[in-house]
């Protein structure tokens, strides 16, 4: 009959039972269970190419979605040709944020291990035979392996939040190429059970400039207008949900953020005369 598979939760009962029951009597009892903890514990979280493969999944899918099937042509109102041409830059930008992804979700896992180790050390260092009694036991073990447990839904917000991140960079790409001069910022007011930033929030519905843009540059707007490059950005933050619509023409702005220059302009494009 074949030996039952050994988890992190069966050898931490063992750990803990012999530790209540003999109290820290030596350093070599506390080391061998804290190496099988160890061993298991890392086990428990998965592989490096576990995680790698469940990101890659995600802002893969999102990828397709935006760029193959052409969700953000849409979006920024231009042709799938037009974003396909930038598939070099968007392929980069993906493979930077599976790159990120990955390796907060290795520090994530680590630290929980990490964590549970220190919290079991804790424990087990201050224990005098018979001290804790059983009815304490579930909770103790609760305690150490909260970490751990806590862990898949840790990555799974890392993966929301570089998908957000990604997300708002193959906008801030396509819209920089097809020469969007302001965005307004949406700060996703209305999404339940998220704590937004008080900036955030008060920046909902405001227009910012892009400071390179062809007509910032050519004196069609206001210098005493705020500026996207001085905000940290969409989705910079962590797990900042906020984002971008892109606006490419002067009639998109208000008239109290244009110069004459970009009044008149506005009156030209109005009455045919002019170009968007």
């Amino acid at each position: 009959m074949s030996r039952k598979r050994e988890t992190f939760q069966s050898v931490l009962t063992q750990a803990v039972e012999d530790l209540r029951r003999n109290g820290y009597d030596s350093k070599a009892r506390h080391q061998r269970w804290l190496r099988k903890l160890r061993q298991l514990a890392k086990r428990m979280v998965g592989s490096d190419e576990e995680s790698t493969r469940r990101v890659k999944r995600v802002l893969q899918a999102s990828y397709t979605q935006k760029v193959t099937k052409g969700s953000i042509a849409k979006e920024h109102q231009i042709s799938v040709y037009t974003v396909k041409q930038l598939s070099p830059s968007l392929q980069r930008e993906l493979a930077r944020r599976i790159a990120a992804a990955t390796e907060l979700i290795t520090l994530n896992k680590d630290r929980a291990v990490e964590q549970t180790l220190q919290r079991f050390s804790g424990w087990a260092t201050a224990q005098n035979p018979g001290m804790t009694t059983p009815e304490k036991v579930r909770e103790i073990k609760a305690q150490i392996s909260k970490p751990l447990y806590q862990q898949p839904f840790e990555e799974r917000r890392t993966v929301i939040d570089q998908n957000a991140k990604f997300s708002a960079n193959l906008n801030y790409l396509v819209a920089s190429d097809n020469k969007a001069i302001a965005v307004i910022w949406d700060a996703n007011a209305s999404r339940p059970n998220y704590h937004h930033r008080p900036e955030h929030l008060a920046r909902n519905g405001k227009i910012f400039v892009l400071k390179d843009s062809w007509a910032y540059q050519n004196g069609y707007i206001k210098k005493d207008v705020d500026f996207y490059e001085d905000t940290e950005g969409f989705a910079t933050a962590p797990f900042c949900s906020c984002k971008g619509i892109y606006l490419y023409s002067l009639t998109d702005l208000p008239e109290e953020m244009l110069t004459e220059k970009g009044l008149a302009a506005v009156h030209d494009i109005k009455n045919g005369k002019g170009k968007r």
